[in-house]
């Protein structure tokens, strides 16, 4: 019974360790970006919020759209989590980002509750990819797909099709539902 106990415990401490690992670089974090809505391992956040601080990630050329995305949806899925993320001692360009996410949730859902509604800017693709990646709300896909198919924008719709191919390759168990609009 004692070894139970003390294999029950050790096991327990191993998986809260994998749980906050630290991350040390980009590619562990685009790893936990793009792969959150799988597992939705919400003890990783305050790690990912600190490393987006510590290395300026929002300032990042491409980092803003899918970033204040991601924690858009975020907030939509876990408001608790995020209003912790917010209080967190990061710089100022984090708070920012956290904000933004803030205020973006509402935007989202009133574009994915809006019928006949293409995405207007490479940006907002990149905006709700990262919403994508933080909750797997496959109305996301949807979007991107009737963007791929309408928009009149040849630039926003190359790239809403582009966006989609590459990660239907990436994720084919979850991206699925785009062959319905094809």
């Amino acid at each position: 019974m004692k070894k139970l106990i003390s294999l029950t415990f050790i096991i327990l401490i191993s998986s809260t360790c994998a749980a906050i690992a630290k991350i040390t670089n980009y590619q562990q974090f685009n790893g936990m970006f793009m792969n959150y809505f799988i597992k939705k391992n919400t003890a990783q956040l305050p790690e990912m919020v600190n490393f987006i601080s510590q290395n300026n990630l929002y300032e990042a050329k491409n980092s803003k759209s899918p970033l204040y995305g991601f924690f858009a949806g975020i907030k939509h899925e876990n408001p608790n989590t995020f209003e912790n993320l917010e209080k967190m001692n990061v710089n100022q360009s984090t708070h920012k980002m956290l904000k933004t996410a803030k205020e973006y949730e509402f935007i989202v859902q009133d574009i994915l509750n809006r019928n006949n509604y293409y995405l207007e800017s490479p940006a907002t693709l990149d905006a709700f990819w990262g919403y994508f990646f933080a909750t797997g709300n496959e109305k996301i896909i949807k979007k991107l797909c009737y963007t791929a198919q309408n928009s009149p924008d040849y630039l926003v719709k190359s790239a809403a099709e582009w966006s989609l191919n590459s990660n239907r390759k990436q994720y084919p168990h979850k991206i699925k539902v785009c062959s319905a609009y094809k």
